[in-house]
């Protein structure tokens, strides 16, 4: 079976090199709002895209036409308009179009570099080569290098595909309910709690102090450029600490468990109960099941997603009756068995028996 994996390395460049990435990346994100617009103007009148082919056979006319574009190795600008196309082949166009880039802050090769990771250095056009720091080894095709630069420095992104062996099925499947939630980030239905770290929340004070020095700032100033990198710190802890803990619970939950099954939402609609889309951004449910989702596919395992309409909540996990709950009750009493329990354990509860249902189905 193959996959997609992406290994991150930290560039070990000098001021010279991030200068000449510097000037990569400003010349691309032309590159990439030049296209944008005569894509956009052409899908307006045609409701299409342009064909791959011509949208590179006008790379070399905008070349002449525009200074920008001159000074800059071809490869560097056919792989941003190749990954730009199939960016856009992806997206729902009709909804609404992509955004012109006003810093970006990544640089794309889909061909023309080599790595060499026994001297653990990246050869890319027109540049020496540039030295990352070397953590772990890899194997497998790639099929891009990202160069994405960040307020610490440099890094590079190597995207490969693996093959990968999965381990044999055991005899006996074990089965994980998750019911997600904002009180508790988890419960699951062996009877684990998983408390909400609320990463955002706790230093929220701190960004809002940051944020609003930042603001009183002359823009583009020394000091403006000084508080904008604190505010860039405490947005990159955050960062760092919610990917830590969802990394750390995902692994525990497939190396442990054989078929994982959690509550479909809609997280977006969600999001719009002012009062909570905060809280629930915070929570980052569709990165968790992200990462729940690539890990259990490496290992073999499963996750089923349940139908959000799917009533985990009002059955009882016990006799199956039906129950309507008010939101403020946090137990299920069932009327018929009179079984008692927290509502949000029923839930996953419900959630695992109904996953082995659609498994064994």
């Amino acid at each position: 079976m193959k996959i997609s994996r992406t290994f991150t390395y930290k560039l070990k460049i000098s001021e010279k090199e991030a200068h000449e990435l510097d000037d990569i990346l400003e010349k691309t994100t032309f590159c990439y709002n030049l296209y944008l617009y005569y894509i956009k103007n052409y899908y307006d009148t045609y409701q299409k895209l342009i064909p791959l082919k011509q949208m590179l056979q006008q790379l070399p006319v905008f070349q002449k036409k525009h200074t920008k574009l001159q000074n800059i190795n071809i490869v560097y600008l056919n792989s941003c308009v190749v990954n730009m196309f199939y960016t856009l082949s992806n997206a729902n166009l009709r909804h609404s179009f992509p955004a012109y880039q006003k810093e970006a802050d990544k640089i794309i090769l889909l061909r023309g570099f080599t790595i060499n990771q026994y001297e653990s250095y990246l050869s890319i056009p027109d540049l020496e080569p540039l030295l990352y720091g070397n953590s772990r080894s890899f194997t497998g095709h790639i099929s891009a290098v990202q160069l994405i630069k960040k307020i610490d420095g440099w890094f590079m992104h190597v995207i490969l595909s693996q093959d990968i062996q999965p381990p044999p099925q055991k005899k006996e499947i074990t089965f994980l309910g998750i019911d997600v939630g904002l009180k508790d980030f988890a419960i699951l239905s062996n009877g684990t709690k998983v408390s909400n770290p609320r990463f955002y929340r706790t230093m929220e004070e701190k960004l809002k102090k940051e944020q609003k020095s930042l603001a009183r700032k002359e823009r583009n100033s020394s000091n403006w450029s000084k508080q904008l990198y604190k505010v860039q710190k405490v947005h990159k802890k955050i960062y760092h600490s919610r990917m830590n803990f969802l990394h750390q619970l995902t692994t525990y939950l497939t190396n442990e468990f054989d078929v994982i099954g959690i509550e479909k939402l809609s997280i977006v609609e969600m999001k719009q109960n002012r009062r909570l889309s905060k809280s629930i951004q915070d929570a980052s449910w569709g990165l968790f099941v992200k990462l729940l989702k690539y890990k259990a596919t490496e290992r073999g395992k499963h996750v089923i997603e349940v139908s959000r309409y799917f009533p985990s909540t009002k059955t009882c996990s016990k006799c199956g009756n039906k129950e309507i709950i008010p939101l403020h009750l946090r137990t299920f009493k069932c009327s018929k068995c009179h079984f008692r329990i927290h509502r949000d354990y029923n839930a996953a509860m419900n959630i695992e028996l109904e996953a082995k249902r659609l498994f064994n189905q």
